[in-house]
């Protein structure tokens, strides 16, 4: 775990972009120092500068689909919560287009019939089906996605789900805005205080 990362998770926002700002002067081209760099922003509500950051993490991780699949995941994510729905159907749309027995226009349809919310809620049970992007099957990201739509239910259903599965990622959704409107809620509280972040 880096310094940033660190501050990240104890909600130490300045320090850690600070941090991060000069890591990323030392070597710019660093995949690791721009995927977190565009986190911190994400961390900061800054969506605009996360996209630029995640765009740029993208460029530098040709051949690795896994982190490729992950930023779009997260850009995905700003422009919902950016209100551009348009632009995070295209970046679905991307990520659909990897399965070949599926016709991408799907998600226009979903998308125009049902809205947004239904849109992410229909894309949510693809990933979880979708053996050929396993790595997405991941519980804070689907807990995020979840608690940013106003589904606090299943936000907290997979972030506890996370914690019996001893998922990685865990401590930085103590730092994570996703989860600003859950953060109130006792089970929320009580997966923190597990991890000894209850008073961060």
């Amino acid at each position: 775990m880096t310094g940033q990362e660190l501050l990240d998770i104890l909600r130490r926002n300045e320090e850690a972009r600070i941090q991060m700002n000069l890591a990323l002067e030392l070597n710019p081209y660093s995949l690791i120092l721009n995927r977190q760099s565009a986190y911190a922003y994400y961390n900061i509500e800054d969506y605009t500068k996360a996209i630029e950051g995640f765009r740029k993490a993208i460029e530098l991780e040709i051949g690795n689909d896994m982190l490729v699949y992950a930023d779009k995941l997260a850009i995905i994510k700003c422009y919902f919560i950016l209100g551009y729905n348009e632009l995070a159907v295209e970046v679905i749309k991307e990520i659909i287009s990897s399965n070949p027995s599926l016709d991408t226009k799907v998600v226009d349809e979903v998308y125009l019939k049902l809205g947004m919310d239904r849109l992410i809620n229909w894309f949510i049970d693809w990933i979880l089906e979708n053996n050929s992007i396993k790595y997405f099957h991941d519980n804070i990201y689907i807990a995020s996605v979840y608690a940013i739509i106003g589904n606090s239910e299943n936000a907290l259903r997979f972030l506890e789900k996370g914690v019996k599965d001893g998922n990685l990622g865990l401590p930085f959704i103590n730092n994570n805005p996703d989860f600003n409107s859950i953060r109130a809620d006792s089970r929320f509280k009580a997966i923190l205080k597990k991890m000894n972040l209850g008073d961060y």
